[in-house]
């Protein structure tokens, strides 16, 4: 079996597997190769389109559930519990977060640690630099800022960190390269959650057992959201101060889903034949074969058409008015809905002309009643046509005898 050895910088965290020693490599530190692809803005224009990208995706990093309830705070430096007990051998656990829940934090904060992204932090500090234009800021605000450029520059240096790890075999053979938490958790990004295709010191870490690449990667992505939002608050309040003129859309665009989202919208959808051609400037439903998806009726008429049927509307034997309608058969109750608007309950059992065979009631679709209630004010009777097939018909016939302002009637 596999173990694991690490060399940690005092303050340092204990691993039952883990090998403290104090880290004194005598090497030059070294920037993340994440920035490779990285430039400064050009011009001002570029500088105020990076700080409005920022501005988006920073805020849907401080809406997450991690940053909202602090616990990103809690996950930036690693942690772990020792548990002691009775005559037992001593268990050490390191503190880590729901996975499914980090994994989208960490998705979330990407774009803000890779060097070919817009949004990579430092064109983004490059950018509030270029717009400030040599103005001084105030001492406090200067070194809040600085604090989080140096915070950034700390998660990049891969021979910095918290501690090194190692993996050996079970004769004590070196399996993998010296390899600070900030290289594995770079690594657990690219191979674990991004890519399949770990080269070069991601290659390495993907040598380390899944649990301690997680682990790694918890406190590396946790402390990017912390800078993340703390950047946030200073491009938000530079803007203001030095009216930079960052697209004010960009703290309104919406960026998650809310409780309205979870609300019924309607909205215009459009059923077209496969083969069908979209000319520029041309209304879809006009077309031919259009079918209005938004509609139960057609929708249904559409996607089965062995459901569909017609509903006739009568006065006196004359035909008021002729709509789509679509039925079906359950516990020898017959139901047909008349566009999306009327509902009617034929109980099959009942003998023929009995009142007692039929309910009947609007549905809430009030654009759909609001159409259909003229006709039915009109009409005595519906007559509603199901093929049967070879050429053959069944005829279900409901009387309607409503007042002139029902929108609802029960009858059975």
């Amino acid at each position: 079996m596999s173990s694991v050895s690490s060399h940690a910088k005092p303050p340092f965290t204990l691993y039952t597997s883990f090998l403290v020693q104090d880290n004194k490599t005598g090497k030059k530190s070294r920037q993340s190769k994440s920035g490779k692809n990285s430039r400064t803005p050009g011009d001002a224009a570029e500088a105020l389109e990076i700080l409005r990208r920022f501005v988006v995706r920073a805020r849907r990093v401080e809406a997450h559930s991690m940053v909202r309830d602090r616990s990103v705070d809690r996950y930036a430096k690693p942690a772990m519990r020792i548990e002691f007990q009775n005559e037992s051998p001593s268990r050490i656990r390191e503190v880590l977060p729901d996975q499914e829940i980090f994994e989208s934090l960490a998705a979330r904060v990407r774009p803000c640690f890779l060097g070919q992204e817009p949004i990579y932090l430092n064109k983004v500090f490059d950018s509030i630099y270029l717009l400030l234009d040599g103005r001084r800021l105030p001492e406090k605000d200067s070194e809040l800022l600085d604090a989080c450029r140096n915070d950034f520059r700390n998660l990049l240096n891969k021979e910095g960190g918290h501690y090194f790890a190692k993996v050996f075999d079970e004769a004590g053979n070196p399996k993998s390269v010296v390899l600070s938490d900030l290289s594995i958790g770079d690594g657990w990004l690219y191979g674990d959650l991004v890519h399949a295709d770990p080269k070069g010191e991601k290659a390495e870490a993907m040598k380390l057992p899944y649990r301690e690449r997680f682990f790694a990667a918890t406190s590396l992505f946790s402390m990017l959201a912390i800078i993340i939002v703390r950047l946030l608050g200073i491009v938000t309040d530079l803007n203001k101060r030095f009216e930079f003129g960052i697209d004010a859309k960009a703290w309104e665009e919406q960026v998650t889903l809310t409780d309205q989202d979870d609300e019924i919208v309607s909205q215009k959808m459009v059923l077209l034949p496969y083969d069908t051609k979209l000319a520029e400037g041309v209304d879809p439903s006009t077309l031919p074969g259009a079918v209005d998806a938004t509609s139960l009726t057609e929708f249904r008429r559409a996607i089965q058409p062995e459901c569909a049927a017609d509903a006739f509307f009568l006065h006196e034997k004359e035909t008021i008015g002729e709509f789509h309608a679509i039925y079906s058969w359950k516990n020898d109750i017959l139901t047909v809905l008349i566009a999306d608007a009327l509902l009617l309950e034929f109980d099959t059992t009942k003998k023929h002309g009995a009142e007692a065979y039929v309910n009947s009631s609007f549905t809430p679709n009030a654009e759909a009643v609001k159409r259909l209630l003229p006709t039915v004010r009109k009409s005595d009777l519906v007559r509603i046509v199901i093929p049967y097939g070879d050429g053959k018909n069944l005829y279900a016939i409901y009387p309607l005898a409503m007042a002139a302002d029902d929108t609802k009637s029960d009858r059975g």
